[in-house]
Formats: structure tokens, sequence, C-alpha cells
């Protein structure tokens, strides 16, 4: 699902996003994979969308393109393009069909979830994933200074395109990936460069793919160059590129039948590369550069391995995240924590105190955060979030201070923060306490919002909030708590705002 959310997104001009941030909040959602998984990420990252379940006619008056389901080998979820009198359809395995208008109504649920397209500028769309060129461009305007021969500076050119297109292959290999690649591994027909480059073969050995062997290749083939500048090395290496790129085509086409544009990308390269041969001949190797060559190798390739191994252990924790959080945030399983969590028996409001969202709400959460709290940043941005996603909640801000004394810096920072509640309003207080939490320099932030007035009335409600939390074995910030239960310490505040759905329905 997520790649097809993902080109849901580009679709609509939405290419300012965090990939792996998009397919973590959907692949740890406890629904995953159904609609409501899908609205409630798009939700998360305050994409408005409209999922609904429309007529027949109101095809016509969709947007070109939306989420819905089919019936083909099965209900599917497909990405459709409505386009002159067709619709086209893609599934998540990438295989697109293509129907007309009355065909489509007659496989249709007409269940579907769309958003606005984007007015944002794309002209600095992912630059991060451009920054590789910036390293070319300087090279080439080094040899450029150098004045070297012509086929010197077009092997140059290539490797270095070479580099960089391996170095998206390896990414994808290792499972970082980007809208924009993405738009270029689907940009043919019956393309896909994950289920090519992570195919049989598409890997060497058990630890060695295509992806490696190309990224290690041209990173030899541009330092060789440079360094060295030997025809006998280049010349070998651009020869041994030939027989690669025949079995990169003929697997592709014939065996496994998929593209990869990357890697015909690559195929290109090498054949460009190959074809500076013919302007000149090889030279023989001396002794010493035969040396430095294998001392050269004998360093770069377990640093190579080393670095990916690293990044494939990150991997495969972040996969084991997904695994716990999804878990965990299955709404069967957190009732029966729930179940067991510690009760509170006193949950009334107190009298002035800070209150987040719809003031009128019948359903409520308290939280007893600290401002000197290193994890209640984390926890106020969910508070933030979920009145933001539901209108139909409020969240009591409960502080723990030293109340008894006045000058110390959790008082001064909520007494003020309570001052600019009651005189400047709900919004006013968000903004203060977010950029507290943004720095947490006392001076500057009394500085920048001012000195707290000595109130009673304030330090009284301090004071309330400190014996409620006495009263009923509240030890620790930050701290919720949901009906008459406290939010279990096993849970992060990121969990909450996924489970709170579920509590606010069964109220």
């Amino acid at each position: 699902m997520s790649i097809l959310l993902e080109k849901f997104l580009i679709k609509n001009n939405f290419t300012h996003f965090n990939k792996k941030a998009i397919s973590l909040q959907l692949l740890t959602h406890p629904d995953n994979p159904s609609f409501r998984s899908l609205t409630d990420t798009l939700d998360y990252f305050g994409i408005e969308n409209v999922a609904a379940h429309v007529p027949e006619e109101a095809l016509e008056i969709l947007p070109a393109n939306f989420l819905t389901l089919i019936n083909e080998n099965g209900q599917q979820l497909v990405l459709a393009t409505k386009k002159k009198g067709w619709v086209f359809t893609e599934n998540e395995d990438g295989k697109k069909s293509k129907f007309d208008v009355s065909e489509f109504k007659k496989r249709w649920s007409r269940n579907i979830i769309a958003i606005e397209k984007s007015t944002q500028s794309d002209s600095l769309t992912n630059i991060r994933e451009y920054w590789f060129v910036i390293p070319v461009v300087l090279l080439i305007t080094f040899i450029f200074l150098k004045e070297p021969p012509i086929v010197a500076v077009l092997r140059m050119v290539f490797a270095g395109l070479g580099l960089y297109i391996s170095y998206l292959l390896v990414k994808e290999k290792v499972g970082f990936h980007s809208p924009s690649v993405l738009s270029v591994c689907t940009s043919l027909p019956n393309s896909n460069c994950n289920d090519v480059i992570n195919s049989k073969g598409g890997n060497i050995t058990k630890n060695l793919s295509l992806a490696d062997a190309s990224f290690l290749y041209f990173i030899v083939l541009l330092i060789v160059n440079i360094i060295l500048n030997n025809n006998l090395i280049i010349s070998t290496m651009l020869l041994l590129g030939i027989p690669v790129s025949l079995y990169s085509i003929y697997y592709q086409g014939l065996i496994l039948k998929k593209w990869c544009p990357l890697c015909i990308g690559i195929v290109i390269v090498l054949g460009l590369s190959a074809s500076t041969l013919i302007w000149e001949a090889s030279t023989l190797l001396s002794n010493m550069e035969i040396i430095v060559f294998l001392l050269f190798l004998s360093l770069l390739i377990p640093a190579y391995f080393y670095v990916k191994n690293l990044i494939e252990k990150s991997r495969k924790q972040e996969q084991e995240i997904i695994a716990s959080r999804r878990f965990k945030r299955n709404p069967e399983i957190f009732q029966k924590i729930m179940a067991d969590a510690e009760v509170i028996n006193d949950t009334a409001l107190i009298k002035g105190e800070i209150i987040i969202g719809n003031e009128n709400a019948t359903t409520y959460l308290i939280t007893y955060t600290n401002p000197l709290c290193g994890h209640c940043r984390n926890a106020f941005e969910s508070y933030l979030k979920i009145v933001e996603m539901y209108p139909d909640i409020k969240i009591v801000i409960r502080l723990n201070t030293e109340a008894e004394y006045f000058d110390s810096p959790s008082t001064q920072i909520s007494c003020k923060l309570i001052e600019i509640n009651n005189e400047k309003g709900t919004q006013e207080f968000i903004n203060a306490y977010i950029s507290w939490f943004k720095d947490k320099n006392i001076d500057e932030w009394l500085k920048k919002y001012g000195m707290p007035k000595f109130s009673q009335s304030h330090l009284l409600l301090l004071h309330e909030h400190k014996e409620w939390a006495l009263n009923n074995k509240i030890s620790y910030t930050p701290a919720t708590i949901i009906g008459n239960k406290i939010f279990p310490s096993s849970y992060n505040h990121d969990d909450l705002v996924y489970v709170i759905k579920d509590i606010i329905d069964d109220n």
C-alpha cells in the first residue's frame, strides 16, 4: 500500500514528503492494510483527504486520480487515473490495466480516497537526492583545468554518472526509497526497480549484489582514471563491463520480463564507456602501480561492506520497530493492556487550569507534564496532533513544579505559561510552550515572554496539580490519564495518536 500511496501523492504534486516516515506510519497502523490506515496516515501528515462511498455517476466529477477498490482477481486497491474517456489502474505490484468507463464501473467498488492537488512548487523537490552531483561537477571542473585528453574527460564523466546511478540502486536495495527514484523506476512499461534488484539474478553471491558490484566498479574506475590514468587497467575494466551489460539485458528481458530503468541506465553508461576504447590503445602497467592498485582495493572493498552492513543492521532494527509498533497499536492488544493499567480515582477538573482542544468536549485526557522534562516535548507534540485530528476531544494540562519555590525554573516557566493562557489565550500558550521546548534556555525565554507576575492564584493552581499527583501516586512525567486509567508506560506518545480514535468512538 505504501508504494501506491507514494505514487498517489506524487501525482498530486506532493513531492516534499518523507517517504520513510510515511511508510513507517502506514506500516505500524493497527488496521493496515485498510482504507482507514491510508486516511489516518494522510491525516497524520496534515494532507486533507476525502474518503467516501460515492454513487456511480460521481466518476465523472472525481479528480483525475484517486485511490479505490476494484474487483480484479479479487478485491484489490488500485491507483485510478482518468484520461480521455479511459480509466487506467495500477495495483501495489505495479500491474497496470486499462478500462473503458463502462467496464471500469462494472468492477468498481465506489469506495474512494481523493486529495486536492498541491499547489506547492517542486523546483527544489528532493534536492537531497542530488547531493552526489556536486562532487562530480567539481571533479569535472578540476579535470578541465588540467587540460587532459578528451577521452579521459569522457571516461571520468561516464564513471561519475555510473557511480551516481549505482548509489541510487544501492539505496533502493537497502530499503531507502525516494519519490524521485520511484517515479523513474516506474517510468517504463512493466518496470519495477525493486523487483529486479531483489530478484535471484540481482545477486552475485549471498552478500554481493549487482548493485554493490556496480557501485564498487564505478568508484574504482573513477579513482583509477584520476590517480593512475593507466590504459591497461582502464581498458580491462571497460571490457569487463560488456558481458555484465549483456547479462543484465538478457535477464531483465527474457528471464524476469521486468525492467529496471536505473539498471538500463548503468548498461548505457557501460556501453558509452567501452566505446572510448576505439580512440586509445592500452599501455603496460608498472609494478609499482599494480601494488598501489591492489592495496587500494584491499582497503576499499572491506570498508564498503562494513558501511553497508551497518546500514542493513539499521534497516533490520527499523523493521523490528515496525512489527513492535503494529502489535502495540492493535486495538484488541491495547484494550487488554489498558484493562490492567493503573486506576486513577480523581479525574475531576480543577478550576482555572489550562485546556487545549474543544473546551466543550465531554471526552478529555489529563496530562501531567513538566517544562524541564526531556520526554515532555514529544508528548506535547502528540497532544497537539490529537486535538488537530479530532475536534471532539480536549486535553487538560497539569504542571509538575516546585510550587513552594517561586524562584525555581519550573515554577517560573509554569506560572508564565498559566499567565499567557489566561491573558492571551490557548494558542499563545501553545506557541510559548513550543518555544520553550525548542531551546530550553530560561534566560532567553523569559526575556522573550517576560518575567511571570507573582500570583497567589497561579501558585495555588500549581499546588493543586502537585497534590493531585501525590494523591494519585503519579511520580513521573509525562503521564497521561485516559478515562480513569494511566496510559501504559510501555507505550510512547506517538502510539497514543493511533489508539485514541478507538477511545473516542467508544465514548
